[in-house]
């Protein structure tokens, strides 16, 4: 049986670092282990850098478009996390990303820089 193959990635756009997913194809991935040359943990999208892999991108809402930083790499991330986390956090209550979101747009100085 033959698979439709619409593109190699697909990928969210928009969102703050540490927020966007990513989604590949096995023969995408092969083709990355293949080149891959030294271990790395950060910075690994560039693996993913070829003109020959087709990329679907799904853009966020305008709503969600936020230039803030939300991966957990450094001491600042953590102290970014931990307030976010002081504020919105209601027991038994789900955080949303929206709410996070609109916390940080409403509170530019919390922002950890790219």
């Amino acid at each position: 049986m033959a698979r439709l193959r619409i593109c190699d990635i697909i990928k969210t756009d928009g969102l703050p670092y540490g927020v966007n997913s990513f989604g590949y194809t096995i023969d995408c991935l092969r083709e990355v282990f293949k080149r891959k040359i030294l271990p790395v943990d950060t910075n690994w999208g560039r693996f993913f850098e070829n003109p020959r892999f087709s990329i679907l991108k799904i853009l966020a809402h305008e709503d969600h478009i936020c230039d803030a930083k939300m991966s957990l790499d450094y001491q600042e991330d953590f102290e970014f996390f931990k307030e976010v986390i002081e504020k919105l956090y209601k027991k038994d209550k789900y955080m949303s990303l929206e709410a996070v979101i609109n916390y940080i747009k409403n509170k530019p100085n919390i922002k950890v820089k790219l």
